[in-house]
């Protein structure tokens, strides 16, 4: 499992928005409380010490990471950071990972590994990553991924020691997708794909690595036996966990088998929506009404 359920969250937050219902299978319900980000089932806010809003959570089986804005003397006022939270012990406080002057946004976690994007604007932002474990959250490492040409990142995603992401480099004009394996720094970044126009919105879970090409839609591959899956014309945004797939667009909910190769893809729900994510046999994902 990497980070699908961060991806559940935000979808439930979605679905707050007018003429919108969410539309989950085999799971139970959610709501959210401006300000707070909350649990599936009962409403139990993580952690109510801030005054400004917690925003863009991600969750890995008891460890939620999320987006808080927070000022410290000496490190800027009303910056976003990145804080951590344990759900399994309520008493325990919430953590500040990695104390810093500059905006981070999008937490992505997956077992020990927490990454995130540092910096406010394109040309400025990086992707640092830690690990939980002793003496972290307290006093976590911060580690850039230290490229000989600086990444650009986008959208990013984990799994395992893997963290990948959509760039767009200086002066390529185009957006392509990277992967860095945090177990092998030094074989820096590898480039998963390079095609022209626009690779974005990348997701990942152990070898299957997806995103969405803006030419031949939906890209799926297997980072060891190089398949690959394609979903034509869909524009919708993957999400990976094992051999599945799924993603909304216009035209509804939809699930591939990447196991398979004469799999098709199997239709969820004919209402259109966005923001599907799926994780072991649960699909969830906002439709629009009517």
């Amino acid at each position: 499992m990497f980070h699908n359920w961060g991806g559940v969250l935000r979808a439930l937050l979605l679905a707050l928005l007018p003429f919108a219902l969410l539309l989950i299978f085999y799971t139970g319900s959610a709501r959210a409380s401006s300000g707070y980000e909350w649990l599936l089932g009962p409403q139990n806010p993580i952690w109510g010490g801030m005054d400004e809003p917690q925003q863009i959570p991600d969750i890995d089986s008891d460890r939620v990471v999320w987006m808080g804005r927070s000022s410290i003397p000496g490190f800027g006022n009303n910056r976003d950071r990145v804080y951590y939270k344990d759900i399994s012990d309520p008493a325990n406080p919430a953590s500040m990972l990695v104390l810093s002057s500059v905006a981070q946004d999008k937490p992505r976690i997956d077992g020990d590994l927490v990454a995130w994007v540092q910096g406010l604007t394109i040309p400025d932002k990086r992707i640092h990553y830690t690990t939980l474990g002793p003496g972290c959250p307290g006093s976590c490492t911060d580690n850039t991924l230290g490229l000989s040409t600086p990444e650009q990142p986008r959208d990013i995603a984990v799994s395992g020691s893997y963290i990948v992401w959509s760039d767009e480099r200086p002066g390529s004009g185009e957006i392509d997708v990277y992967l860095f394996d945090t177990n092998n720094p030094g074989a820096g970044d590898q480039l998963i794909v390079s095609d022209p126009g626009r690779q974005q919105y990348p997701a990942i879970d152990g070898d299957w690595v997806a995103w969405v090409d803006d030419t031949d839609g939906i890209v799926a591959r297997n980072l060891s036996t190089q398949e690959q899956r394609q979903v034509p014309g869909s524009m919708g945004h993957p999400s990976i966990s094992g051999h599945l797939m799924t993603w909304s667009d216009s035209s509804g909910a939809w699930l591939l088998d990447l196991s398979d190769p004469q799999s098709q893809p199997r239709q969820l729900s004919g209402r259109g929506g966005i923001q599907a994510d799926i994780d072991a046999d649960k699909v969830v994902w906002r439709a629009d009404s009517g």
